[in-house]
């Protein structure tokens, strides 16, 4: 027997930005009010945010507008079409301009590109205004092009040392080179920086060696920077931190320390409707649910089918600890996520409830995208980035 409940549209995903400005503001309390900080009465230590892949896949607009009007002044970027969405997204949320007999306004935030940019990105570059990372001598040689076209003071950028990633990034000894002429010492780069490979490992040698790489790196101009930390690497301490940190998963609610509990606040929110109730008897073998016949357990009574599925970014192979909740009830997926559809296990859940529910929190306060990580085989990185684009997004208020 079942029983068919009335469409609800699509699963919902709800992103708390007050959440998010909350999450920046403990990560500034964090980096500039430690004892260590107070004692040394060190300068305070900028902190960005890294809003690369669409914010996480929460949206970049409204993400990077919130952390604007909680004082972020520093934001990263994966690419350079990343970065001009960014810089449109601030200009949307701009304030009028002063009067004239007010203060002058304050300079426009900075964008930083990560990846750098390629030589013929200039036009993009500077009509952006974004600070590209130079990840290579031959995107060194790119932005010494562009600086000759480009007006006095209106284009910086970043240099990116390899301590240890092996990814991107020059080597120190690449810079030692490049100090050694004129033309390169006399380009606007704003500061350099690395990153970290085992952050979320506090015990990990790397972390020191990749730290004390990046302190012996000699700076050649006043005022220039160096960064070294993501989320995980500001809680690695006040000699991590540097002139600029740049978190990015502790914003979105992921715990940037996996040994212990999550300081931060959860950010999101997916609900899924429920389409379907259906009563089930298992007595036997041969009773079966979804793709390749996944045996239903016994003591199951009831399932029901969501409206979501691995084209949402539910994972479609879940474990024996995959759950979903009606209220503060657990119930277990049964069988593979298909595309739109998860089948749960709702059993336990009163009658009552179940007839009033509607949906199922997928991700929530019970269950959050970490859990779902853990208990799919994958990191929350990847399920946040991976939330799919038809959820309908519901953005709450920011304060």
């Amino acid at each position: 027997m079942s029983k068919m409940f009335p469409h609800s549209d699509t699963a919902r995903l709800t992103i708390d930005l007050a959440a998010v400005q909350a999450n920046y503001r403990h990560l500034c309390d964090t980096t500039n009010l430690t004892p260590a900080a107070i004692q040394a009465a060190t300068t305070a230590v900028q902190v960005g945010a890294c809003v690369k892949a669409n914010a996480y896949g929460l949206g970049l607009k409204p993400v990077v507008q919130a952390l604007a009007r909680a004082g972020c002044r520093r934001f990263y970027v994966a690419t350079t079409a990343e970065g001009v969405a960014a810089r449109q997204a601030l200009q949307d949320c701009a304030p009028p301009p002063a009067p004239p007999t007010t203060s002058p306004a304050s300079p426009p935030a900075t964008i930083v590109v990560l990846h750098g940019f390629q030589a013929d990105e200039a036009a993009t570059i500077l009509a952006a205004r974004l600070t590209p990372v130079l990840n290579s001598r031959q995107q060194v040689t790119d932005f010494a092009a562009l600086c000759q076209q480009a007006a006095p003071d209106s284009t910086t950028a970043i240099i990116h040392i390899d301590t240890g990633m092996n990814r991107l990034g020059l080597a120190a000894q690449d810079l030692a080179e490049l100090c050694q002429g004129a033309d390169f010492r006399a380009l606007p780069i704003d500061g350099v920086m690395s990153h970290l490979a085992c952050a979320d490992l506090p015990d990990h040698p790397m972390n020191a060696k990749q730290r004390d790489g990046l302190a012996a790196i000699p700076l050649w101009r006043d005022r220039q920077h160096k960064s070294l930390a993501n989320s995980s690497g500001i809680f690695l301490g006040a000699g991590y931190h540097f002139d600029q940190v740049r978190p990015g998963m502790a914003l979105y609610g992921l715990n940037p320390t996996p040994a212990a509990a999550n300081p931060m606040r959860m950010v999101v929110t997916l609900t899924a409707p429920i389409l379907q109730v259906r009563s089930v008897k298992v007595t036997g073998a041969g009773l079966s649910v979804g793709y390749h016949a996944t045996p239903i357990p016994a003591g199951v009574t009831r399932l029901a089918t969501l409206g979501i599925g691995y084209a949402d970014g539910v994972p479609w192979r879940p474990t024996s600890h995959s759950v979903c909740y009606i209220d503060d009830v657990p119930c277990p997926v049964v069988g593979r996520v298909s595309m739109d559809l998860t089948v749960i296990d709702v059993s336990a859940v009163p009658e009552s409830l179940l007839a009033t529910a509607g949906e199922a929190t997928v991700l929530g306060a019970h269950y959050d995208a970490e859990s779902l990580a853990r208990d799919t085989g994958t990191i929350g990185y990847s399920v946040l980035t991976g939330l799919g684009g038809r959820l309908q997004r519901h953005y709450s208020d920011d304060v």
